[in-house]
């Protein structure tokens, strides 16, 4: 019959009741009690955009009261998984399995491996759902921004997908493999488009328990890491966020990508107790491009599609970097990705976990830059980057109020005046298009996200490139501003 997983796979309503009972029975000690599961299919079914953890929405019996701890609330399921075999990682070789490889920061984690001994790292499986992965991936390793100019034979290509049983892989037996081998998953897939509903993200929380359930039938005991994110956090009504699971489910931000990183940070804590597996949540600020090469910063998040469009309406906004409440002294800490990757593999190989059978939960680091500049920094560097990409000459700089009803106004002009063939060409060079409401939501969003800080001490204490990192400089700026100026239109 098989060993039991964690939950069942698909997106029926029996998967996302047990789903939802987990969630119950991991948050039942901090919430009134409410009926989850109905909620949570009905939202799912129909792709809604209301806020998944909005409390007003539960209905409640003792609106006003606290639940108590209940063991119904466990699914069945869980109950018959037996606790993790080994409840310490191996101090052996790492054999590790990366996910997302394909993307920017996959990358630069397969670089940051690759230069480690063999000593260290003995194998590396990539995870990756194309078919042709490999390809792709040697393509990428072999970019002029990454030191690594070949791909040695340690590097293990697997077509996969980690809600799927037994991850989709050709045999049984190659998951037996790994069962038996793997120390280390670092977990760096999920979806960055903020335009997603929520169902689109749901087959990535499927991976996070399929590791779950990986991780505690195997007897290496793996660590799952997982790269979570500050939109899990970003409603901590406290100025510092601590380096622990936080249980009020209005924590998360009011964005399906948040509100997800969260609850996958939530079902890795459970299992973390109640399965014996060692895990690890890792949450981050703003990500840039790759720092020693000035480089890949995707195009498509908000802060390059922002400068893109300024291009296509000729003006940039002040201050560049909404919400407008904040003095132009606030800190710039974004994240530089190559310095970032350093750091994840750092986290991974370096952490001392006590034996989970201790039921301590899920370790959580937090990272931002340690070093912050000036907001007032950031402006003179993307015109800077503007005039090395060829502008003839400088864009005036004009309040973000008034640049937001400039871009709007442009926005229509340019939709009526655009035929279904040039849509996406349109797109292409004007990308805030598909974030307008976005922007509109930064500029009113306040600057409690802004000042809040995350807690680093027991980050900084396992990573020293993250205690040595050099301050975000001008000219990585106009490097990433030249980069998506020249970011070529390929007629998708």
């Amino acid at each position: 019959m098989g060993r039991p997983q964690f939950l069942p796979a698909g997106h029926g309503f029996a998967w996302h009741s047990a789903v939802a009972r987990v969630i119950e029975e991991a948050l039942t000690k901090h919430l009134p009690q409410y009926h989850l599961q109905q909620h949570f299919y009905q939202y799912t079914k129909q792709g809604g955009r209301s806020s998944l953890f909005n409390k007003q929405q539960y209905s409640s019996e003792e609106p006003n009261c606290r639940a108590r701890p209940s063991s119904r609330a466990v699914p069945k399921r869980v109950e018959l998984i037996p606790a993790s075999i080994s409840h310490t990682p191996k101090a052996d070789p790492a054999t590790i399995i990366v996910t997302g490889t394909t993307g920017a920061l996959g990358t630069y984690v397969i670089n940051s491996l690759l230069q480690l001994q063999s000593e260290q790292v003995t194998r590396i499986y990539y995870f990756n759902r194309l078919k042709d992965a490999k390809n792709g991936q040697v393509k990428n390793c072999q970019a002029p921004s990454l030191k690594t100019d070949i791909l040695d034979d340690r590097m293990i290509f697997r077509d996969s997908d980690l809600s799927k049983q037994n991850f989709r892989l050709q045999s049984r037996a190659i998951y037996d493999e790994l069962l038996n081998t793997v120390m280390l998953c670092l977990h760096n897939t999920w979806p960055v488009n903020l335009n997603l509903s929520l169902t689109s993200f749901m087959p990535s929380v499927d991976g996070v328990i399929g590791l779950i359930d990986f991780a505690a039938a195997s007897p290496r005991s793996p660590i799952i890491q997982f790269f979570s994110s500050v939109s899990s956090v970003n409603r901590y009504p406290g100025t510092e966020v601590p380096e622990h699971i936080l249980p009020d489910l209005g924590t998360p931000e009011l964005i399906d990508h948040g509100q997800l990183k969260y609850l996958s940070e939530r079902l890795l804590d459970y299992a973390a107790q109640h399965l014996g597996i060692n895990t690890i949540s890792v949450r981050t600020r703003q990500v840039a491009g790759a720092a020693r090469t000035a480089t890949s910063w995707n195009r498509q998040e908000w802060l390059p599609s922002l400068v893109a469009s300024s291009t296509f309406i000729s003006a940039l906004p002040a201050p560049i970097s909404p919400p407008t409440q904040v003095s132009a002294d606030e800190p710039i800490n974004w994240i530089p990705m190559d310095y970032l990757a350093d750091v994840l593999v750092e986290l991974g190989l370096n952490t001392k976990l006590t034996a989970s059978k201790d039921n301590v939960g899920a370790k959580i680091y937090q990272i931002t830059h340690p070093h912050a500049v000036p907001r007032a920094q950031l402006l003179p560097a993307v015109q800077q980057g503007l005039r090395a990409s060829g502008m003839s000459s400088e864009l005036p700089v004009i309040p973000y109020v008034e640049w937001y009803e400039l871009l709007k106004a442009k926005s229509t002009e340019a939709e009526e005046n655009t035929d279904q063939a040039n849509a996406a060409l349109l797109a292409h060079n004007h990308p805030t298009m598909r974030l307008m409401d976005f922007f509109w939501g930064m500029h009113y969003q306040g600057d409690s996200g802004l000042r809040m800080k995350l807690a680093m001490e027991k980050t900084l204490e396992v990573s020293q490139t993250l205690r040595n990192m050099e301050q975000l400089k001008p000219e990585w700026m106009a490097g990433w501003t030249q980069d998506w100026i020249r970011a070529p239109w390929r007629g998708y």
